[in-house]
């Protein structure tokens, strides 16, 4: 597979390439065969023959196949066929993991994958406008989105009790925040 160039003006290095889904980050190297340690939320989205297109901190594109992957403390450590010494894939570290769009899981139940719900505008029945999806929290119980705006971080329970609706056509989340949650932080 190889190196693509980036695009004119670096637009690689700010936009997400259409039709992936960016699935973590190169954190580090791993001893001398060219591991490399991947932060992300969900490890299973990445296995052995997984294509991936990583988009370095300048812009530049390689696009790679997986040869195998498994946790590693917080992490995931991961090995990329034909980069076999860690001289092949130290200029990754830093760099953006994709993967296809049309690879991930399909949800079962309905919901949301997290590429969907970052850069959602969040609209209160009650408050309006309250801001933007900025990131997601894991809980054993229901993920927590954070959104950013104009009363400032606020953390709103990904519940259906709160939820009424989401159009990502319109790019909007519709909820009914419970009064004094945006207070909270305030």
């Amino acid at each position: 597979m190889g190196q693509i160039p980036a695009e004119s003006g670096g637009i690689a290095a700010v936009a997400d390439p259409v039709g992936y889904y960016q699935a973590g980050v190169v954190v580090g190297t791993h001893a001398l065969r060219g591991d490399l340690k991947l932060r992300c939320d969900d490890g299973a989205l990445i296995s052995a023959d997984s294509e991936v297109l990583l988009i370095g901190t300048n812009g530049a594109r390689e696009q790679a196949v997986v040869s195998r992957v498994q946790a590693y403390k917080r992490l995931y450590r991961f090995h990329l066929r034909g980069y076999d010494h860690i001289s092949k894939v130290e200029h990754l570290v830093g760099a953006r993991l994709y993967i296809p769009a049309a690879s991930l899981p399909s949800t079962t139940d309905g919901g949301l994958h997290w590429h969907q719900v970052c850069g959602l505008q969040v609209v209160d029945s009650r408050l309006g406008v309250v801001g933007t999806v900025t990131q997601q929290l894991t809980t054993a119980a229901h993920p927590i989105y954070v959104v950013e705006g104009d009363f400032g971080e606020v953390m709103i329970p990904a519940v259906d009790a709160i939820i009424d609706a989401v159009d990502l056509d319109a790019g909007q989340m519709l909820v009914n925040l419970p009064e004094g949650l945006v207070d909270i932080n305030r």
